[in-house]
This record gives C-alpha cells, structure tokens and sequence, in this order.
C-alpha cells in the first residue's frame, strides 16, 4: 500500500500526519482518508503534492504490481 512508502518518508523527515496536512495545505481529513484506506487509488497529482511537501522524488511512493498474466494474455513483457 501507498500509505507505508509515504509513512516512511514521513518518519525520516520526522513529520507527523498534521504536519504534513500543513506543509501541503490541506484538511487533515485527507490525509487521514489515505492513511486508513479510504482513498483507495489516490490521483497522480496529489501523490505529487505530498511527495513535494515531503521534499522526495515521486518515485519513492511508486508500487510495483506484479502483472497477472492469465488476464492479460496479449501482454509481450521485457525478457
């Protein structure tokens, strides 16, 4: 989950939820939505927002999904 990566950057920075509510400008209750699954697929742009109030690359919060490939059949990967 999202939420993990972002909390670890946040321990790092020492940043409580509150804090990082403030450094983005926004209602707390958005990130406490995150934080307790709420918002399941949170939009690119306010991934961007907490990586920047963070001071971190986007890249940091990125998650690795393994590609079932029963579903996709027509998918050709790297090999």
């Amino acid at each position: 989950m999202i939420w993990e990566k972002i909390e670890a950057v946040m321990q790092e920075k020492n940043v409580t939820p509150y804090g990082l509510a403030q450094l983005m400008g926004i209602q707390i209750t958005r990130v406490y939505r995150l934080k307790y699954g709420d918002t399941k697929q949170p939009r690119l742009r306010f991934i961007c927002q907490i990586a920047r109030a963070l001071d971190v690359e986007t890249e940091r919060f990125r998650i690795e999904e393994p590609i079932n490939q029963e579903k996709d059949e027509g998918y050709v990967g790297k090999n």
